[in-house]
């Protein structure tokens, strides 16, 4: 704001302030949901190396909810349109576009915020079930489906005991 403040070529448009306060909070629900993803599936990676063939299918399926929901933007009253804006992975993209638009009832925004907030909920549960597992395995990198399916337990090493030795 100070940049555009400052050179007189550049012209925002103008924005209403609950357009803006919804640009605000999606960037942070939708911040919770990608840290929050990207934080389970990064778990699963026993090197910094293998961080990335952890998190490169949700980085493609990202690139892929960007464009959808860009095109989205051209026909933001069509049932797929909609049906975009209230996937969670998609819908911190595409509702403030229909948000702006105009194109959304007051009620389908807060509804996909909720939606939204429940899935970061799982996801922090899945997260936790990741963690625990990966920092307990040791050996090849996890699959998903073995830690849905508590396959991993085998690795985890046995308790110590606690007890004192007499003597």
């Amino acid at each position: 704001l100070i940049a555009v403040t400052t050179i007189n070529g550049v012209d925002l448009p103008a924005v209403r302030g609950g357009v803006l306060a919804w640009a605000v909070v999606w960037f942070v629900i939708g911040y919770a949901l990608y840290a929050t993803l990207f934080g389970a599936l990064g778990s699963l990676a026993s090197r910094p190396e293998d961080a990335q063939s952890a998190a490169g299918p949700i980085s493609v399926l990202l690139v892929l909810v960007y464009f959808v929901s860009f095109a989205a933007i051209g026909s933001h009253d069509t049932a797929w349109a909609r049906a975009i804006s209230w996937l969670p992975i998609a819908a911190p993209i595409a509702m403030p576009a229909r948000i702006a638009m105009g194109a959304a009832p007051w009620w389908e925004p807060a509804a996909a915020a909720a939606l939204t907030l429940a899935a970061i909920a799982g996801l922090v549960v899945l997260g936790g079930r990741v963690y625990t597992a990966a920092v307990l395995h040791n050996g090849p990198t996890l699959k998903v489906r073995e830690i849905w399916h508590n396959d991993v337990a085998h690795d985890a090493p046995p308790p110590r005991s606690s007890r004192a030795s007499s003597t």
